[in-house]
Parts: structure tokens; C-alpha cells; sequence
């Protein structure tokens, strides 16, 4: 979804001009934004995390039924 960086906000691809421009400020838009590196290490080692806690989980159940 199209992104103007100067308006902060979406804008629908009909109201875009051909050019790539917002049709509020005028400023081109970003059409395509990357998560932060940041983020992409975080989701993964929350991921490891709850990976690692269910695998202790299901071994209490084995232990404990």
C-alpha cells in the first residue's frame, strides 16, 4: 500500500498520479516499507523462546500425567 512519508498516511493506488506523487503535498511515495532489522531479530528470538518453552511444557505433561 502506497505510503506518503510527508502526509503520514496511506493513500489508495487510485488517487496516485502516474508520476508515484501524493496527491496531498506532492511529495513522491514510498510504496514499499522494510520492518526494521530490529524487529526481524526480535520476532525471531521470540519465536526460539516460545519454541523452547513448549517443548518444556509438553515434557512436565509427559512427566506429570
Amino acid at each position: 500500500m502506497p505510503w506518503c512519508e510527508r502526509c503520514s498516511q496511506f493513500r489508495e493506488s487510485d488517487v496516485v498520479s502516474e508520476a508515484g506523487e501524493c496527491p496531498g503535498c506532492g511529495s513522491v511515495i514510498v510504496t514499499k516499507r522494510k520492518s526494521p532489522w530490529r524487529f526481524r531479530v526480535m520476532v525471531a528470538l521470540t519465536t526460539v523462546y516460545l519454541s523452547y518453552r513448549l517443548v518444556q511444557g509438553i515434557m512436565w505433561l509427559s512427566h506429570h500425567a
